[in-house]
């Protein structure tokens, strides 16, 4: 758990960066 937990944050830092690169919100997961 203590992973899945680990990787949950990375993708929410990469997530962030790709809005903040594209300018788009949530496109990834919509």
């Amino acid at each position: 758990m203590k992973d899945f937990s680990l990787a949950k944050r990375q993708y929410d830092i990469v997530q962030q960066y790709y809005t903040s690169v594209t300018g788009e919100e949530n496109r990834i997961t919509k």
